[in-house]
């Protein structure tokens, strides 16, 4: 029999804690199995639809001239990690961590290879799992590696030209989204740190913003509206680790 095929039990009683709707429908639709307390793993019927949205949003990416990359998940050079990072030592005992951020990775690699503005413009974009480190032992949650994160990185030779390519390609996404009944906002990042694409939702009955960043849930009041996008008002600043990463 192919697994996917085979019948999930999806009417046993849920966990207590689980206090999310979303999380309480992933276990009774079949989509999500518990493997241990707050880690689960995705059957095939999640892995195919978390797969349908990357290959939607992958598709729109390759049309607008993007080429798929994929960074390295160890971090032996930037000495500065979030508290949300999985920290670990090799078998010498020098550490270094784990991160789904591939930023420092992308600017690397251009740094490296673009030496003259004729080989711009260039147009990255990875997608991996999350790899944050939210576990709460004395809650029942989903930790957040069971979904996958796209991240794009764009070089141009001119912020016009680039701010005028991103605008075209959210809006390609934002067709694509709307499709699928999702309500998403263009949340701008303090200092001029990039963006990213966010979900309103009516979560508790009431009105909060979902920060795809840190996963956590903020206060519509916290969004500022400028136009068709919307800049976060109020941030979570996390503290920083100093890790000794090998040279």
């Amino acid at each position: 029999m192919n697994i996917s095929d085979l019948y999930f039990n999806t009417k046993k009683q849920l966990p207590d804690n689980i206090e999310t709707r979303s999380g309480q429908l992933l276990l009774k639709g079949g989509f999500v199995s518990k493997s241990s307390r707050g880690v689960y793993y995705l059957n095939p019927l999640g892995c195919a639809f978390i797969d349908r949205i990357v290959e939607g949003i992958e598709i729109i990416l390759r049309k607008n001239g993007f080429q798929k990359t994929a960074t390295p998940i160890l971090n032996l050079k930037h000495q500065h990690s979030g508290i949300n990072k999985f920290i670990t030592t090799d078998r010498d005992g020098k550490s270094f961590f784990l991160t789904d951020e591939p930023y420092y990775e992308f600017l690397e690699m251009i740094k490296t290879n673009i030496i003259s503005y004729r080989q711009l413009p260039v147009r990255l974009y990875e997608s991996r799992p999350k790899l944050k480190n939210i576990f709460k032992p004395n809650r029942e949650l989903f930790n957040s590696y069971e979904t996958k994160e796209v991240t794009i990185m764009m070089a141009d030779v001119d912020k016009l030209v680039l701010q005028k390519r991103i605008d075209y390609l959210l809006d390609s996404l934002k067709i694509i989204f709307d499709s699928w009944g999702l309500d998403t906002d263009r949340i701008i990042k303090p200092n001029g740190a990039g963006f990213y694409i966010g979900t309103r939702t009516d979560w508790n009955n009431l009105g909060s913003f979902h920060n795809e960043q840190d996963g956590q849930y903020h206060s519509i009041s916290h969004i500022e509206n400028i136009g068709s996008e919307s800049v976060l008002s109020e941030v979570e600043i996390l503290d920083k680790n100093l890790v000794e990463t090998p040279d």
